[in-house]
């Protein structure tokens, strides 16, 4: 999946869907502030950042995000 310019929200009832059974309608919204990209997600029981169960924080390039238990790096260019 490519995200151009955001913020961009990813889930079953959004533009950019995940198409796994049971997956929240919103997994988790990327979005810029201040020159840093943010990951962020109300669902830190199906969505991990870097193995984790973060709400919110910086996302770097190389940082993984999981939803349930199925990993995807993520790459940018800073």
């Amino acid at each position: 999946m490519v995200l151009g310019y955001g913020p961009r929200s990813v889930g079953m009832g959004v533009g950019l869907p995940i198409y796994q059974e049971g997956a929240p309608l919103i997994c988790f919204s990327i979005h810029s502030q201040a020159g840093r990209i943010y990951f962020s997600t109300e669902n830190t029981d199906k969505v991990l950042l870097n193995g984790k169960p973060v709400k919110s924080d910086i996302l770097r390039t190389q940082d993984t995000i999981e939803i349930f238990a199925n990993p995807d790096r993520v790459s940018f260019k800073e």
